[in-house]
């Protein structure tokens, strides 16, 4: 009798895949030279399912080099402090005031909320059949004065900002 064997798939979370792109997104943006080089604070605002995932995934990674601290708030005003942002759903009624606060700050806007890329976050993150892809807002990104490698640019869907 022949053995059988059977291929084992492991399950991965859309949760784990959104957090290990944040992840890779950090590695295709410089910060300015004034980064704060003691911790790479990473901000979530709203309620999301990423939580685990994000401190999995950066459990054992540091960012530039630094170790990475990861706050949960619902403060508007934790956010100014942190490098990357992460803006949850939930958050939608309160997108402009969060953008007008933070926009125009060196910090990497990330969302997985349609249209909240054309409201002016810089990376948006979307579900296509059984893919995870994301849009750019180029615009959004110049605001912060955060540099962006092309090949971050060139893989990802361009939206522009609303008017």
């Amino acid at each position: 009798m022949g053995t059988y064997h059977h291929a084992v798939q492991a399950q991965v979370s859309e949760s784990d895949v959104k957090a290990a792109f944040i992840e890779r997104f950090t590695r295709f943006v410089e910060w300015p030279e004034d980064f704060d080089d003691e911790t790479f604070t990473i901000a979530v605002i709203g309620k999301n399912t990423l939580d685990a995932s994000l401190d999995n995934v950066f459990a054992d990674i540091k960012v530039k080099n630094v170790e990475v601290k990861i706050i949960y708030t619902d403060d508007i005003s934790d956010l100014e402090y942190a490098n990357l942002v992460f803006i949850a759903r939930t958050e939608k009624r309160r997108l402009n005031e969060i953008l007008a606060v933070i926009g125009h700050q060196p910090i990497l806007i990330i969302s997985d909320t349609k249209d909240f890329c054309a409201m002016g976050t810089c990376i948006n993150m979307y579900v296509d059949g059984s893919h995870i892809r994301y849009e750019i807002n180029e615009t959004a990104i110049k605001n912060t004065g955060l540099k962006v490698s092309s090949l971050l640019l060139n893989s990802a869907k361009n939206i522009k900002t609303n008017e």
